[in-house]
């Protein structure tokens, strides 16, 4: 059996109301209370945070079909290193993740790796078409996958939304959802404001994400199925959603670390780095972002890390890829935040790990005895300059390049193994 002491750690749970210093023990992959043997490895956690393990939502593995952006393996590695326990990737695969082969090939791998945990989403609509809802039914019952979404586009027809959610009330799936009318948005490059403006370039306005976001409000109050809103950008958005919560409708939301920090004229100093989907914003709509979070209205933090070769990202921005990774750089920019008095440890934990783990039914979220030992370990002060060549995600493309950052997890831990460690989680045979 397994025993692990973690030692002197500020422990931050947010499912149990606990911030202090204290002691954590694993027990053959479990959190106990005592432990019944004394610890055969000891880890010095004296200044660091201990934490319920991460979980991001929204993560693109590009496997199958893009391996050369991403594989399982480097992606689970690079979620490892960003402190993550468990990630839900997206269905925007070649062939589209929206049958059980693809689902099943996608969770098995990543099983036989041993590392973070992936589960894998479905699409709502067969080739992510938007025309014909899949058999959710059937791939729950096959595969216990559920999760939809037809992430990298919005389900557009009103009547395939609606069917959509109907059939997932009594699978209690959630639907997340991409929300973008294609038909005002043109797919253009970037916001459309004054930086669009000046760059002589087509923009995006925030009426492609509200309305999506607003209609769908309006078939969760009619369906009573549950909606998370993808990667929120605006206050229009933000409004509607909490809007909808203060109705006590089943209306969930998460945010982007990007859109936590970056404003729209970022693509004037980035280029094609800062294009992103939904697009960088101005400076309100990134304050109202944060607002939001703070007070719950948005749940969850996640890095809707998306990988692109430098082919992907070179030339013109009208061309270039949408997308920038993010599991590796989430925990230092969330601590920026906390630096910054936006938010408290206590939020930041619960917004990256009890959140997604109570919204989506997915195991951690807590350190209570008996729950698995899902377990990060984060030094909140730790100085280094974020530098891509050092990523273990096979993408390289972000705008944060160069950034000096502080703090970062420093010791992942999944069902009691040690998945990600770095010196300065001291780890010492047990006595």
């Amino acid at each position: 059996m397994t025993t692990i002491l973690i030692r002197n750690g500020r422990v931050i749970d947010p499912s149990c109301g606990k911030d202090a210093i204290a002691d954590l023990f694993i027990e053959d992959g479990q959190i106990v209370g005592t432990p019944s043997l004394s610890p055969s490895t000891i880890i010095d956690a004296a200044g660091l945070w201990v934490v319920p393990g991460l979980i991001d939502v929204h993560v693109h593995l590009r496997e199958p079909g893009a391996e050369h952006k991403e594989t399982i393996e480097t992606g689970t590695a690079a979620a490892a290193a960003g402190g993550f326990t468990t990630v839900i990737a997206m269905p925007n695969t070649t062939p589209c993740a929206d049958n059980p082969d693809v689902l099943k090939m996608v969770m098995e791998k990543a099983a036989s790796l041993g590392g973070t945990r992936v589960i894998q989403s479905c699409a709502i609509t067969v080739g992510r078409r938007g025309e014909q809802v899949v058999d959710m039914a059937a791939i729950k019952k096959e595969t216990g996958v559920f999760v939809f979404t037809d992430d990298g586009d919005g389900v557009e027809s009103d009547a395939v939304m609606e069917d959509a959610l109907c059939r997932a009330v009594p699978l209690c799936a959630i639907l997340s959802q991409h929300s973008e009318f294609a038909r005002i948005s043109k797919k253009a490059a970037l916001h459309e404001g004054e930086v669009s403006a000046v760059l002589k370039l087509a923009g995006q306005p925030v009426a492609s994400e509200y309305e999506m976001v607003a209609r769908d409000i309006a078939l969760v109050k009619k369906t009573g199925g549950r909606l998370h809103v993808s990667h929120i950008s605006s206050a229009e958005a933000i409004d509607a959603v909490r809007r909808a919560r203060e109705e006590g409708l089943p209306v969930t939301a998460e945010v982007t670390p990007h859109h936590l920090h970056l404003t729209d004229d970022t693509v004037g100093e980035a280029g094609t780095m800062a294009k992103v989907a939904p697009p960088l914003r101005p400076l309100h709509h990134v304050e109202a972002c944060r607002a939001a979070l703070a007070d719950g209205t948005i749940d969850v933090i996640a890095t809707d890390h998306a990988p692109h070769t430098i082919a992907d990202k070179a030339g013109s921005m009208e061309k270039a890829s949408f997308g920038m990774v993010g599991l590796e750089i989430a925990v230092p920019m969330i601590l920026a935040l906390v630096k910054d008095n936006v938010l408290t440890p206590s939020r930041m934990i619960d917004a990256m790990s009890c959140a997604p783990a109570r919204i989506f039914g997915i195991p951690g979220g807590t350190l209570a005895p008996g729950a698995a030992a899902d377990i990060t370990l984060i030094d909140p002060d730790d100085p280094f300059d974020i530098d891509p060549r050092t990523f273990r995600s096979k993408g390289i493309n972000t705008p944060f390049a160069g950034y000096h950052a502080t703090g970062r997890a420093v010791c992942t831990i999944v069902g009691g193994r040690i998945i990600y460690r770095t010196g300065r989680a001291a780890q010492t045979p047990g006595s």
